[in-house]
């Protein structure tokens, strides 16, 4: 993989923030090289507070949606929530109905069922809530879309209010308050999760119950893969903060089953062991026993928790059935689209990733139908690449029956008599995505000996890394193979380097098999790696992650 070193920045501005904030000139660098530009904006950037958040009546349409709120909890009228059914639309839904019940009303709930309704704000659903007396319908996650079913709503006397982050090409629904980033390029919060647009609402209708939420909000953020920084950094950092400590029943329950209960957690934590059991509902059965874990209290949440961590088992089941035939699909290119028969339409999205992931490619995965039960196949895409997934499908929307999403990801519909004609399209469109070369994008070349304790404890500050704020690399050159590297774990590599003075450990996760050169004790090497400061039986010592080695010929 090719290293590519970050230009140097300003010495000046180094000196500056270092010396303002008193802190080393290394982690003045990974602040500039983060796009940090000034004093104050490092100093937010490192100790992110509530107080930096910004006003939400700064949102376009999110005051006229609060005091609509306001009113129906007023009249008492007969309120649904609508949500998406993975964790970003799961725990915005959350927020909102934890504060209409704090206020005293019930309200009613839909979540549509992933494999047989689909992505989006539905008709029937608007027909049937104003056959029940619902006034007032708030969708969370999706309904910018929903043209069709806001307008049946308004014909028939419902006020809609949407809570979303999706992009929408074409006409908005003509919705009470829309209330979404993305459609007014003057509002700000673009990076929100649609999580994160629900906690500014809740924001401005109670600060309280709305700093109490970050703990919600943080996995919904973290779920969706938004950029970590701006106002998610804050919203994250301070979120996982509580989250260890978090009063809610079925959370709690969970995070004992999947160990990760009482400990320090990362947006890793979240991403790969939390939010697949809170989505494993809508993947595999129906999402709103994922609410009811977040909303309900007692013996009840407890068996909801258990009944998700065995949805994701099967859900692993599944992903590694369609993983196993994908492998022998030839294809190839920056674009690839993989079809097969039967695939779980609940895996699609997982799959999608993997291969993005595996093959350094755009992923369309199709679940195409095994029988004539449906007409049409379900597909999921994912971008690894500078692929605009959203404006692929948007370019190939003539042979979809209907498709939604944003950059990195997206769902679509397809006749399967379409599909080899969509990835010939695809393959068409190859072209216009920007050749990029998988790159280590490091932060600095540093000597050695330079690395001191005081920087490995400062490198916490720059927490939590995710999208949009990854863990730092380093480079040091020339540095002496102390030990030559040993296998632990199975499938990991441990050895000590030293610069003239300084020893390191160094780590290397899931590095068994990837040295492309025989090294040997002794032997000169330039080492790129990530720093951290790790509790290790007790004792807290420096590491170096493993990112890139070469040898000095």
């Amino acid at each position: 993989m090719e290293w590519k070193i970050k230009e140097k920045p300003n010495p000046y501005d180094v000196e500056r923030i270092s010396q303002s904030l008193r802190v080393t000139p290394l982690l003045a660098i990974l602040l500039l090289q983060r796009g940090i530009k000034g004093v104050q904006e490092a100093k937010d950037f490192l100790h992110p507070s509530l107080s930096s958040l910004t006003p939400p009546q700064n949102f376009p349409g999110l005051e006229k949606a609060g005091e609509r709120i306001k009113w129906s909890i007023r009249k008492k009228e007969k309120v649904l929530l609508y949500g998406d059914y993975d964790a970003d639309g799961i725990t915005g839904l959350a927020l909102l109905h934890n504060y209409y019940q704090k206020m005293g009303v019930e309200p009613e709930v839909y979540i549509p069922h992933r494999i047989e309704e689909g992505f989006g704000f539905h008709m029937h659903v608007v027909e049937k809530a104003a056959r029940n007396g619902v006034s007032l319908i708030i969708s969370v996650d999706c309904g910018t879309e929903g043209v069709e079913a806001c307008w049946e709503a308004r014909k028939r006397g419902i006020d809609v209010i949407v809570i979303d982050h999706h992009l929408r090409k074409g006409d908005l629904p003509p919705a009470y308050s829309l209330v979404n980033p993305h459609i007014y390029p003057e509002s700000p919060g673009k990076e929100l999760s649609a999580c994160g647009v629900a906690f500014k609402l809740l924001q401005y209708l109670d600060e309280e119950e709305a700093y109490r939420s970050l703990d919600l909000v943080s996995i919904g953020t973290i779920a969706d893969v938004v950029p970590i920084k701006g106002e998610n950094r804050t919203l994250v950092k301070l979120g996982l903060k509580l989250l260890p400590s978090t009063t809610r029943k079925g959370l709690n329950a969970l995070l004992d089953l999947c160990g990760l209960k009482g400990r320090t957690l990362r947006p890793w934590d979240i991403s790969y062991i939390l939010a697949p059991r809170i989505n494993a509902g809508g993947r595999m059965d129906h999402a709103r026993k994922a609410l009811d874990l977040l909303i309900k209290d007692g013996l009840e949440a407890e068996e909801i928790a258990l009944s998700l961590e065995m949805d994701n088992r099967k859900r692993r089941r599944e992903e590694e059935k369609v993983l196993k035939e994908v492998e022998f699909m030839e294809e190839d290119g920056k674009i690839r689209v993989y079809a097969g028969k039967g695939w779980h339409p609940g895996v699609l999205g997982i799959v999608a990733s993997r291969i993005a992931e595996r093959k350094s490619c755009s992923a369309f995965v199709i679940s195409l139908p095994s029988d004539k039960s449906f007409s049409f196949g379900k597909g999921s895409a994912r971008s690894r690449n500078r692929a605009d997934i959203f404006s692929l499908l948007e370019k190939s929307s003539h042979l979809l029956l209907s498709y939604g999403g944003h950059s990195r990801a997206g769902g679509f519909e397809i006749l399967p008599e379409k599909v080899d004609e969509f990835r010939k399209r695809l393959k068409e469109l190859e072209s216009e995505v920007e050749e990029g070369k998988l790159a280590l994008e490091i932060d600095t070349e540093v000597p050695l000996d330079n690395l001191n304790l005081k920087f490995f404890r400062e490198v916490s500050l720059l927490s939590p890394f995710g999208e949009g704020n990854p863990e730092p690399l380093l480079l040091s050159r020339n540095v002496t193979l102390v030990t030559p590297p040993r296998y632990v774990g199975g499938n990991h590599l441990k050895f000590w380097v030293k610069g003239e003075r300084l020893h390191f450990q160094v780590i290397g996760l899931g590095w068994a098999g990837k040295l492309t050169e025989r090294i040997r004790q002794g032997d000169r090497i330039d080492l790129v790696y990530t720093p951290r400061l790790e509790n290790w039986e007790g004792e807290v010592r420096p590491i170096l992650h493993l990112r890139g080695l070469k040898k000095i010929s």
